[in-house]
């Protein structure tokens, strides 16, 4: 969801957009301030996302824009012998386009808005997710010497834009079951994608 973008050097803030604070539940949250908040925890391909993003700084930001991204991605985690030593294997896979979303940003582009410290901002929350995606996991057994885990993640991002600064995130992997309906498990989805792990 893209909202209005404002001229103004002050940010334009959601209000009554039909979220209720009291149906919401906090799913994640960062030490710089950031929390996300939403209607459920658990979604179905093709399913919105509703919910909301609040933001509250000890110090004055000078913020180039507030975005939301949705990455999905696979990736697998294995050993072969290659005749003389075990040697760790890593594949991974775009499982769909990445989704990018600006909650609030200026025009012109490039220029800054400000948010006070002490202040509680909120954003809304909408995304889509992609139709006939498999469903999440992380496989936690026979990890690397990375420790990186063999997982199907659907990420999502929120993110405070700082120019000339470290940009503020916040990343939270959404649970994500296959429909009962047309449940979609992995190796068919491979399969159809014409995906082939040598």
């Amino acid at each position: 969801m893209k909202m209005e973008k404002s001229s103004a050097t002050t940010p334009l803030l959601p209000v009554g957009h039909g979220i209720q604070d009291g149906a919401l539940i906090q799913v994640a949250s960062t030490k710089n301030g950031i929390s996300l908040w939403l209607l459920k925890d658990v979604f179905y391909p093709g399913e919105t996302i509703h919910g909301k993003m609040k933001a509250t700084f000890t110090s004055q930001m000078s913020v180039r824009a507030i975005k939301i991204k949705l990455t999905s991605r696979a990736k697998a985690f294995w050993w072969i012998f290659n005749g003389t030593q075990m040697v760790p294997i890593c594949a991974s896979l775009n499982l769909a386009p990445t989704i990018e979303s600006s909650l609030q940003e200026m025009i012109p582009i490039r220029t800054n808005f400000v948010l006070e410290p002490g202040q509680q901002y909120e954003w809304p929350v909408e995304l889509t997710l992609p139709q006939s995606l498999p469903s999440s996991f992380s496989f936690k057994k026979w990890t690397n010497v990375m420790r990186e885990k063999t997982h199907i993640a659907y990420t999502l991002t929120l993110l405070v834009e700082v120019p000339g600064w470290m940009d503020y995130k916040l990343n939270y992997n959404l649970k994500v079951h296959s429909s009962p309906v047309s449940i979609t498990p992995v190796s068919t989805w491979l399969r159809d994608q014409k995906v082939a792990i040598a």
